[in-house]
């Protein structure tokens, strides 16, 4: 065998080795690809999922709010009913101290 055959032989090889990993690139970016799809539809499932999560989340602290709303509204009423009764009964002892003391 001569040089040139055995350089034409390493040349061949060599091209046949850029075909095969030619063929790998492209079949890898094909399934680049479609596990690219694939995780844009998890993706946009789990966006959906958390948008659900999140509105409901809203839904119930706007309800506890309200609640809290109410309680604290009746407990703000039934502290100023007491304080107007406990002013009411100092008013009442304030008048009859006065009384006293003037009658002396």
């Amino acid at each position: 065998m001569d040089m040139a055959t055995a350089l034409g032989m390493v040349g061949l090889g060599f091209g046949a080795l850029s075909i095969v990993l030619g063929a790998l690139s492209i079949l890898l970016g094909f399934l680049g690809v479609r596990q690219g799809r694939r995780t844009d539809q998890v993706m946009a499932s789990e966006g959906d999922k958390t948008r659900t999560l999140v509105g409901e989340l809203r839904e119930s602290t706007q309800a506890l709010m309200a609640s809290e709303g109410d309680k604290t509204r009746n407990l703000v009423s039934e502290l100023h009913e007491s304080t107007k009764a406990f002013i009411a009964t100092l008013s009442t002892e304030h008048a009859e101290i006065l009384k006293r003391f003037s009658a002396r």
